[in-house]
């Protein structure tokens, strides 16, 4: 339902592209961001702009999280991409509870108010963000952003019940409407893996 040409998009957890290929091909006009922290996905995400000729993709090989330029361990499974994170507690769930295998790679942290800055950006009409369990880390480095209402619209993943009170509580906190889509509930939700889902949130309209 969003208008999203001639707009900034920002996809936090990019991975292969598929978010960021769809949405810069149907809004050719937008600036689309793609962020992936593995630096091996990274390589994927390059080469599959590449082949789809996206000229309006910036893509950055950085982890978002609350702190800029700190060096820190990712955990890249070869065999479930769409899992790789830099929580530890995460990864030890989906080697549990799906066999995944994981290597180690050395990755920068990125801030979302830090590339809101050094990029120029007076908004972020979307941010997508999928880290698999790194998301209120995220947000925490976006607070400026969000409290000066520089983010419009979010599509979020969640992966633990922590997360989502954080995640919640900050959205209250800066006035965004939100609603929980999806969600998984089974155990103890406050296990890792137990409780997620996908919350939309959007700031109200101005009158």
């Amino acid at each position: 339902k969003l208008d999203l040409d001639r707009k900034t998009i920002v996809d936090v957890g990019a991975n292969i592209g598929v978010y960021t290929i769809p949405l810069a091909k149907h809004y050719p006009n937008a600036k689309v961001f793609a962020i992936e922290a593995s630096p091996t996905i990274f390589n994927e995400l390059k080469a599959n702009c590449e082949v789809n000729n996206l000229v309006n993709v910036i893509l950055i090989n950085k982890a978002v999280s609350n702190k800029d330029n700190e060096v820190i361990a990712f955990y890249t499974s070869p065999t479930r991409s769409g899992a790789s994170t830099m929580v530890g507690e995460w990864r030890r769930f989906i080697t549990e509870e799906y066999g995944a295998k994981f290597g180690v790679e050395k990755v920068e942290t990125l801030t979302i108010d830090t590339m809101i800055r050094t990029m120029g950006l007076d908004e972020i009409s979307l941010l997508k963000l999928d880290i698999e369990g790194a998301e209120n880390l995220a947000l925490e480095g976006a607070k400026n952003a969000l409290g000066h209402k520089k983010i419009k619209n979010m599509m979020i993943e969640y992966h633990t019940y922590q997360n989502y009170q954080y995640i919640t509580s900050l959205l209250n906190k800066f006035g965004y409407i939100y609603q929980t889509k999806e969600k998984v509930s089974r155990g103890d939700p406050t296990a890792v893996g137990n409780f997620r889902g996908h919350i939309i949130a959007y700031l109200p309209p101005t009158s």
